[in-house]
């Protein structure tokens, strides 16, 4: 395992100094889980309602160096009902985060610039998955024994957007902070299919592309 999100490399003759950069490649320790540099492709989607989040990021690398490299992350949340609390605004404050992570085999994903194809299964050798239940009322945290299953997910892309985007983008949750740096073209896409027995439908996505920038990605567990 390494430590963090996606970063991207030029497809086409690596220098010495790109493979130094991608030798930066780090095993996990106890609060980094993942970091790269790639060159390639990725699909990702959101998805959620006041009791249900989902977050699903699926990239290959398709640099000189690790070519054919695939990696998913996910996380799916799930509100307790009875944790409903109002101050002034009503918000559920118990949430059971169930997160997975791993290289997977090549075969098990493909994405084009139109439509992108998961299915895979959490018990493929060094995926990782934790299931934690944080409850903002006391501050507790507390992780059981994740249950395992399949990820079956397709993109198809909508045609309602295309987007350039460069800079840096983060996101934090009570487990994990996720964040994206480089430069890359993506275009609007949306995204069905089931994570470990949890079924989702019309959810926003994208299938982007680094067109041989360097784009960095990395997840940090927050535990």
């Amino acid at each position: 395992m390494r430590t963090s999100w996606l970063a991207i490399a030029a497809i086409a003759g690596c220098t010495t100094a790109d493979d130094a950069r991608f030798g930066e490649r780090q095993q996990a320790d106890s609060t980094a889980t993942y970091h790269e540099v790639f060159s390639g492709t990725e699909a990702r989607a959101t998805w959620g309602d006041q009791t249900t989040t989902l977050n699903i990021d699926l990239f290959q690398n398709s640099s000189t160096v690790y070519g054919g490299e695939t990696f998913v992350f996910f996380q799916y949340g799930v509100a307790d009902p009875t944790s409903l609390v109002c101050y002034g605004y009503c918000f559920y404050a118990k949430w059971t985060f169930l997160d997975g992570f791993g290289q997977i085999p090549r075969t098990d994903a493909q994405i084009t610039p139109g439509a992108a194809q998961l299915h895979t299964s959490t018990t493929v050798e060094g995926f990782t998955t934790t299931q934690c239940t944080y409850d903002q009322r006391d501050g507790s945290y507390v992780c059981t024994t994740p249950p395992t299953g399949t990820i079956d997910v397709t993109w198809n892309q909508d045609g309602f957007t295309s987007d350039f985007a460069t800079g840096t983008s983060r996101q934090e949750t009570p487990n994990f902070t996720t964040q994206t740096q480089g430069t890359f073209w993506s275009n609007s896409a949306r995204a069905s299919g089931t994570v470990v027995g949890n079924a989702f439908d019309g959810a926003y996505g994208s299938l982007a592309d680094t067109r041989n920038n360097y784009v960095t990605k990395s997840f940090t567990r927050n535990h």
